[in-house]
């Protein structure tokens, strides 16, 4: 009889599993389709040209850059398994955006089970786990953490984070095994150093204990010392990479602005969990007519406070409500402008892990409702269900076509809101790339019509004037943009340029001088700098700058064919020598460097090798190769 009703128990234990398992690839297969589109996609204006495109040091990936981005903040944050992340695909693939997005598919899909998993651990229901993946899966508030490359980092924070929280409930059902919390710490380290939100995983495990009935002691706290030593170190850099990002944002609102901000936040993401409509990738901050924000930013408050009375009537449900929306509130809470981070006012992509909670408790709710109802009623209940999860689907769906390119990404947000600045600089970029100047100031004026401040578009209408040899009005754009940020580099680049091209050489080193001191990434002023050296016979900082450039594009054949140059003219023929071969190497049609290759080689009596430099130099055209080759190769 034992061994009877034994097999029974591992049977219902077997079809369950098969049940569940069914479901979740199900699921994947769903989202498969939804994101396959993704892997169309472009890399976009809106931050993919600077975490990827151009971001000479994680397409320059090697062991010294490494370290670099762990001891170093790069771009205004601390992300270092993020940009060694698109390093190590860049190395692979070069700058292919398919594999880029189908690592953010993939591991959505891992992030998919991962939720799974980590609410069947504390689920009793069959159900709740797969409807809480699925909701994860096909939400439209997450496409922009999936199909934007540059939301890498949400999916890959995630995937450290979620593996954390399985590990950390492992300890506890091992009876505090201790090599499973230790596990746990490196998956927080790492989720981390992928982005400053894993710094939240030690409230997490707090958490965890309270729904799982864990009973308070001195051993809860001091297990988790490590965990919150080291999250108080990434707050410490946090502040420090975002100090600027934060004064600027103090100065633009009151603190009475923002106490309403935060409660706008948290009302934004709340109800765009049940109803997500009109989305968009940018949320600009609101305008602010007489002084007085929009009155949906007062009555906030009130969405917040009907909350948590809804959470106190229901007693017989409050623990699993008090976790859900804990989760939901610790995840959210580093941007929900209690420390005013950031551009915008709210991102859909902040809501990646957030939403989790969210979903565990709407799940657990509808199969409690399902359990309650009438039978009458139980159908109507699941169709209702279901057309919630279509809608999401097909709107999912759809959104993942909006990222597909920078033009559709941009209509977008002007169709939500025609007066967002950013939107028409960046259509403003896309028209001034495709050589359509005149479209492109027109949205460039645009920009400056609805943000005065806007630096970056004054910069990008100058630099069309500078195309178009309108000197006097770049000049008074590039003025303008320096008027407005001192610190901004680009701008004091772009004098110097001019200054250059008018024969001002003196005036054009100060300004890239400039440009590089408030930007030492800022390689193009390196180069730059380095011509005007050589202009004023200055070789020795001409092949310091040229070096600078080179090391961070190695394979530009204009920077070795230059330092070549200054190398000459130090009578260092051999480096001179190495360099133009590296010309060569990298431009195989360069006449002038098979020349310059032919004079070094005859300074160093190799004749041989000179008359063969000259003659590669003729057959390519060089005016002047003939009349060696007739004096000392015949």
């Amino acid at each position: 009889m034992k061994k009877h009703n034994n097999h029974k128990i591992i049977e219902k234990k077997s079809n369950l599993a098969d049940f569940q398992m069914g479901y979740i690839i199900i699921i994947l297969v769903l989202a498969s389709f939804i994101y396959l589109k993704s892997l169309n996609g472009e890399f976009l204006n809106w931050d993919d040209n600077d975490v990827v495109v151009y971001n000479d040091a994680v397409k320059n990936l090697n062991f010294e850059k490494i370290i670099f981005f762990f001891t170093n903040i790069y771009s205004n944050d601390y992300r270092p398994i993020t940009f060694i992340s698109y390093g190590l695909i860049y190395s692979v693939w070069g700058l292919n955006p398919v594999p880029f997005h189908f690592f953010c598919v993939l591991f959505h899909l891992i992030n998919i089970v991962l939720v799974f998993l980590l609410v069947k651990k504390i689920s009793h229901s069959k159900t709740v786990p797969v409807l809480t993946a699925l909701i994860f899966a096909v939400h439209p508030m997450l496409v922009e953490s999936v199909a934007w490359i540059s939301a890498l980092n949400d999916v890959l924070y995630a995937f450290f984070l979620l593996s954390a929280l399985l590990f950390y409930i492992q300890y506890i059902n091992s009876n505090q095994n201790l090599k499973y919390l230790l596990f746990c710490f490196l998956l927080f380290s790492l989720s981390a150093f992928t982005k400053p939100l894993g710094i939240v995983i030690p409230f997490l495990l707090f958490l965890f204990d309270y729904f799982l009935k864990r009973k308070f002691s001195p051993k809860v706290f001091y297990e988790k010392i490590p965990f919150i030593s080291l999250s108080l170190v990434f707050i410490l850099i946090t502040f420090v990479s975002r100090e600027s990002e934060v004064i600027t944002a103090l100065k633009s609102f009151s603190l009475f602005d923002r106490f309403f901000f935060v409660f706008y936040s948290l009302s934004f993401y709340l109800t765009k969990f049940l109803f997500p409509f009109a989305l968009s990738s940018l949320h600009d901050f609101p305008v602010k007519e007489n002084n007085v924000l929009p009155l949906v930013y007062y009555l906030s408050p009130l969405l917040i406070a009907a909350l948590f009375f809804l959470f106190y009537k229901m007693k017989k449900h409050r623990t699993l409500l008090v976790f859900g929306f804990l989760f939901f509130l610790i995840n959210i809470g580093l941007v929900v402008q209690i420390i005013p981070f950031g551009k915008f006012i709210v991102a859909e992509r902040y809501t990646y892990v957030p939403y989790i909670g969210l979903s565990f408790i709407a799940s657990s709710f509808f199969c409690i409702i399902l359990q309650k109802i009438n039978k009458t009623y139980y159908t109507p209940m699941q169709l209702l269900g279901a057309l919630f999860l279509l809608f999401f689907i097909i709107s999912s769906f759809n959104r993942v076509k909006v990222w597909n390119n920078s033009f559709a990404l941009w209509e977008d947000v002007l169709k939500k809101n025609p007066m967002v600045a950013i939107a028409h600089n960046q259509i403003g970029l896309l028209h001034y790339f495709d050589g359509d100047y005149k479209n492109a100031i027109a949205h460039f004026d645009t920009a400056i019509s609805y943000d005065n401040e806007f630096y970056v578009a004054f910069n990008n209408r100058g630099s069309i004037h500078l195309n178009l040899n309108e000197n006097d009005k770049a000049l008074e754009d590039f003025n303008s943009a320096i008027s407005i940020n001192p610190e901004y580099s680009d701008a004091y680049y772009n004098i110097g340029y001019i200054n250059g091209e008018e024969g001002k050489t003196e005036i054009a080193i100060e300004y890239y001088n400039q440009a590089i001191s408030n930007n030492s990434d800022n390689f193009n002023a390196y180069f730059n700098r380095g011509l005007e050296y050589v202009k004023i016979n200055k070789y020795e900082q001409a092949v310091a700058d040229f070096s600078s450039f080179i090391d961070a594009r190695k394979n530009d054949p204009d920077a070795f064919y230059n330092r070549a140059i200054a190398y000459m003219n130090l009578n260092q023929y051999s480096k001179a020598l190495i360099d133009f071969d590296a010309v060569t190497r990298l431009q195989p049609n360069n006449s002038n460097a098979y020349y310059n290759k032919g004079i070094i080689n005859y300074y160093y009596d190799n004749l041989s090798e000179a008359c063969i430099n000259f003659r590669k130099a003729g057959s390519l055209g060089h005016p002047e190769a003939a009349g060696k080759i007739t004096e000392l190769c015949n």
